[in-house]
């Protein structure tokens, strides 16, 4: 892939932020509709995506344990363990130990959607 401009950066950047911090306005809803079920899903989706161009691993651990979250609130068991695990691994491989206890509720998560 060819390196980046520094605005392409910036723009992926403020995206990931965005869709980041817009899903957990989702999450926090408690009468949320079918739309915005699945607008909370597109903007984990697309914060994780973005964060893989500027991310670190904290950020791409986050953005995985964000999206196991969401399908975990949507009952989704396969998805929500798909993603937990990725996470945790993440953390893991990165010695991220300040936020392994996210990465083990990650897993809780979605075993108890299970």
């Amino acid at each position: 892939m060819a390196a980046m401009s520094p605005s392409e950066l910036d723009f992926h950047l403020e995206t990931a932020k965005r869709c980041f911090n817009r899903t957990w306005e989702y999450l926090d809803r408690k009468n949320r509709t079918t739309d915005d079920d699945e607008m909370m899903l597109h903007l984990a989706h697309a914060a994780r995506y973005h964060w893989g161009f500027v991310g670190t691993a904290e950020n791409l651990a986050v953005g995985d344990w964000q999206v196991s979250r969401v399908y975990a609130e949507l009952k989704q068991p396969q998805l929500a363990l798909h993603f937990a695990k990725s996470a945790l691994k993440i953390m893991q491989d990165n010695n991220l130990v300040g936020i392994l206890h996210t990465g083990y509720e990650g897993m809780t998560r979605a075993y108890a959607v299970a």
